[in-house]
C-alpha cells in the first residue's frame, strides 16, 4: 500500500467528494495566464463580443439602464462590477484600466 502523502504531497486530503457545492468559473474573469473571458453569446468573433461588452458597459455607466437580452445582461454584470471597483479604488492605474475598457473618455 502506498502512502498518499508521498504520492500526492502533504496537502492531499483524499479524493474529491461528490455532491458538494461546486463553484463554476466566473464570467469575465481570466483564467491564470490567459486574457479576460468574453462569454460566447452570439457566436461571433472574440473581437466583436469584446467590443459589444465594452459598448454595453459604457452605455450602462453613462445612462444607468439599457435594454438587452437576459444572457447579455448577466454577462455584463461582471464587467460593470469591475468598473465600479476601479472607480472606488480611484488611483492612476485603475483610471488607466477603466479608460482602456470604456469608450467614453469622460467616464474613464
Amino acid at each position: 500500500m502506498q502512502d498518499d502523502d508521498a504520492m500526492y504531497g502533504p496537502q492531499y486530503h483524499g479524493p474529491k467528494e461528490s455532491g458538494g457545492i461546486q463553484r463554476s468559473s466566473r464570467l469575465g474573469f481570466p483564467k491564470w495566464g490567459q486574457q479576460r473571458v468574453i462569454p460566447k453569446l452570439s457566436g461571433a468573433s472574440y473581437e466583436y463580443r469584446k467590443n459589444m461588452m465594452k459598448n454595453l458597459t459604457t452605455q450602462i455607466i453613462r445612462v444607468g439602464r439599457i435594454k438587452t437580452t437576459r444572457a447579455k445582461a448577466e454577462a455584463l454584470t461582471h464587467f460593470v462590477d469591475r468598473m465600479i471597483l476601479l472607480a472606488k479604488r480611484g488611483d492612476d492605474l485603475s483610471r488607466r484600466e477603466a479608460g482602456e475598457w470604456l469608450y467614453d473618455e469622460m467616464l474613464g
